[in-house]
Formats: structure tokens, sequence, C-alpha cells
């Protein structure tokens, strides 16, 4: 299945300000996240669009260290340019079936194992972690181009007003799988040093 986005999307990713620095000198790259928490599977993590999301987690990592480990010291954000190439992108119909697919997989792998099916909490979406890296193995062995993204609506928060479905925090996430998609780096405007 290839599904190719026609234009560059704007992606933010909040993290201490000494990683912002050394990207913006080309000094370091960002690294892969690999938990088995990460909704979207394994990748960099971004959002569309949104510095100010960014900066909220950025500042929510440094408040708990547990987090990422005490990495936050200085919240920042890094802006990228990205070109999200072969993209299984959830807000696309077309891609339910690749995930529909996946998931009967780790069902009957579970219960082929006789284990139990990962979770969803709300803290930690291990379920959905396996269903997406387990779509993206199924598109390699039926000979399709791996994804280089994947992207998806994230609906977070308390309601904005009495029954909505408005979320304060939703948002769209980008998970870049391949690194060349990541075309440059730049300070988003809002966040440059003073």
């Amino acid at each position: 299945m290839r599904n190719s986005l026609p234009q560059f999307v704007l992606g933010y990713h909040g993290c201490d300000l000494s990683l912002v620095r050394q990207l913006l000198n080309a000094e370091t790259q960002l690294k892969f996240s690999r938990n088995s928490y990460d909704w979207l599977g394994s990748g960099i993590y971004f959002w569309e669009n949104a510095p100010c999301r960014a900066m909220d987690w950025a500042l929510e990592c440094q408040k708990n260290s547990r987090i990422t480990k005490g990495k936050v010291i200085e919240p920042a954000v890094i802006g990228v340019i990205l070109d999200l190439g072969n993209c299984l992108n959830l807000t696309d119909s077309r891609h339910q079936d690749v995930i529909r697919e996946a998931y009967r997989g780790i069902c009957d792998l579970c219960a082929a194992q006789s284990e139990q099916l990962p979770k969803n909490t709300e803290k930690s979406r291990k379920l959905d972690c396996a269903v997406i890296n387990a779509a993206v193995e199924l598109n390699k062995e039926k000979g399709y181009p791996d994804f280089d993204s994947i992207r998806s609506p994230y609906f977070e928060g308390e309601p904005i007003y009495p029954n909505a479905y408005f979320m304060e925090k939703t948002h769209i996430q980008i998970c870049v799988r391949n690194p060349e998609c990541i075309k440059g780096y730049f300070l988003p405007s809002d966040f440059l040093e003073k």
C-alpha cells in the first residue's frame, strides 16, 4: 500500500535545550523511541503543527523525570520539516484494513502462545503499539514498500466544555520511522532564545 502525502509538514519535538542546540549545530540526530507503550510504534515522535503542545510535553518531562529519566532540565522545542513519504495515515480510511488485519494477527498469535493480549491504559498504549508494529511487518511481508511514517489524531485531555468531543490536548501525532523524512531543523519563533 503506497500513500504519499503531497506536501511538507511541520513537526515539533519537545526536549531539552541542550538537544535543540546539538540538533541545530548538526552534532547529533533524534533517536528512535522503542518503548512498548509508544502508541504509533517504534520511531521518532512529533506533534504536527503544534509547537505549544510540544512545549507542554517538555515541561511535563521536566516535572516528571520518570518519563525521560531526567533528560529534560531546560524545556525547549525543536521544529522539523518533514516529508512523510510512504505514510500509514490513520486519518485515511484506506488504511483501516491494514490495522484490522494486524490486530487479528496479534490476537491469533497471543491465542496460539496462550498469552494475554497487550492492553491499553490511560498512560500506556501497549496494544496500539503492538498493532502498529505488526502492521509495519505485515506490509513488509506482503512485499509493499516500508512505511516511512505513521500519522494519527490523538484525543487527549478533558472536554473543552460539557459533553464535548473536543478535548483540551487533542493533536495530530507523527511517528517517523525513516530518519530521511526529516529534511531540516529550525527553532520555532515562539521559542527563540532570548
